[in-house]
């Protein structure tokens, strides 16, 4: 499954870290399924933040439907101003957690 704002951004470092970690490709996929997912909820939670109720409905609504993933980013910007950025921000944000928590984890 491609998330609607990986068009625009992607995770670098969290993949290497995973294949580091271990030899098991089902395992590194599961992983890093797990990551995507962990940053998807953390950049709907932006968004959700940034809109009204009403306009929250219909956003569901809309990426529900929509045909591509490009038009539910050009959705988002008719009601949030630079929403491109902010995403691409709180994906960074969300990597380097993700990537202080791995390390942690590794040195334990």
């Amino acid at each position: 499954m491609k998330y609607f704002y990986e068009e625009i951004t992607e995770i670098h470092e969290i993949p290497e870290l995973i294949k580091s970690s271990t030899d098991n490709a089902d395992e590194q996929e599961q992983l890093l399924e797990i990551v995507r997912s962990t940053i998807h909820h953390k950049v709907l939670d932006l968004i959700f933040r940034e809109l009204d109720v009403v306009q929250q409905q219909e956003f569901l609504e809309y990426i529900e439907t929509a045909d591509n993933q490009s038009s539910v980013i050009d959705k988002l910007k008719e009601w949030i101003s630079d929403v491109e950025q902010k995403i691409l921000l709180k994906v960074k944000q969300a990597e380097q957690e993700i990537i202080e928590a791995i390390k942690e984890e590794n040195q334990m």
